[in-house]
């Protein structure tokens, strides 16, 4: 009995063993499963992790080429802009632009021989301006001649625009005299020195025109300078002025105006109208000087009649001197 219950409890004993058994083999094999199966999704996560931050890498890789790019195109552009100044210059300074050469002022002839057979009158009026400078350039203007007026200085608009006048009409301006007294300008040699830089720099002043045509008040011959007329002329040469005297007076200063019209002519045309070939006329346009004006139309037809040419006076025109300036020294 007791073996026969024996032998049933192992029975009923290894069945549990055996029933346990397999419940812990089951169990075990479910972790086993489970474990794998972590396993694989660990891995699956890892490699996706991976392939994220490859793709990330990736990404951030482009984007830092592209950058990359960028800045160095923007460095490449910026050198080529730096350059090309750079090479601008450098090809300047290689081949430089030739400067515009300047056109050369015109040279005036040099003074030619007066040719033979050719007959020249110099109409010259001294002492203006004055009222009667517009009559007589308002004849001038008439004839279509140019005269040379050798002026003193005069003061007032009217008389500045006489001066302007002078010059835009294409006559030739001289020196006078500032105060044409002979007591003043002929005192020593320092007042006459005053006397023509005065009156030349009153002509620069009104007109622009810095002329170096001189008459003396008197003319080189005067007898009234208390300074030797040498002397005057040594500082005239010495300082580039070209001095002009007369061979033809009208005597029209005689007595202010004392002349008729018929004595001025005569006086030209008969004391050396086909006399000389060039004639050097001396006139005055002062305020008294109504006759001058009165006989300038017959005097230019009467020249232009002899077959004279009336031209104005320049720097290359041959002087005419009482008292020579190549004989001092």
């Amino acid at each position: 009995m007791n073996l026969l219950c024996r032998i049933q409890c192992g029975r009923k004993e290894k069945r549990m063993r055996k029933k346990s058994g397999g419940r812990i083999f089951r169990i075990l094999s479910f972790v086993l499963i489970f474990v794998l199966m972590a396993g694989v999704c660990a891995g699956c996560g890892t490699e996706k992790g991976k392939g994220s931050q490859t793709t990330g890498s990736s990404e951030k890789n482009k984007n830092d080429s592209g950058k990359r790019g960028k800045v160095t195109k923007a460095v490449s552009n910026e050198a080529a802009e730096a350059s090309a100044p750079a090479q601008e210059t450098e090809d300047t300074a290689q081949n430089p632009t030739p400067e515009p050469t300047p056109t050369p002022e015109p040279t005036p002839a040099p003074p030619q021989p007066q040719p033979e057979g050719q007959y020249v009158a110099y109409l010259t009026f001294d002492d203006g301006t004055s009222e009667q400078t517009d009559h007589v350039l308002d004849i001038l203007a008439q004839y279509g001649i140019k005269a040379t007026f050798f002026v003193t200085q005069q003061q007032g608009e009217e008389n500045a625009a006489r001066y302007r006048r002078i010059v835009a009409e294409g006559h030739s301006i001289g020196l006078h005299s500032v105060t044409h007294s002979y007591k003043q300008v002929y005192a020593s040699l320092d007042t006459f020195i005053a006397d023509v830089e005065g009156i030349r720099q009153f002509v620069l002043n009104t007109t622009g025109v810095d002329t170096h045509l001189y008459r003396f008040p008197g003319g080189s011959s005067n007898t009234v300078s208390n300074v030797p007329i040498t002397d005057c002329i040594r500082y005239l040469n010495q300082n580039g002025y070209r001095y002009f005297d007369w061979n033809v007076d009208t005597s029209d200063a005689v007595n202010h105006n004392s002349q008729t019209v018929d004595q001025l002519l005569n006086n030209v045309f008969n004391g050396g109208a086909g006399k000389y070939h060039s004639l050097v006329v001396l006139m005055h346009d002062s305020k008294y000087q109504t006759t001058t004006v009165a006989a300038l139309p017959q005097l230019i037809e009467g020249l232009m009649a002899r077959g004279y040419q009336i031209l104005p006076i320049t720097e290359y025109t041959p002087t005419v001197q009482h008292k020579k300036a190549e004989t001092v020294q």
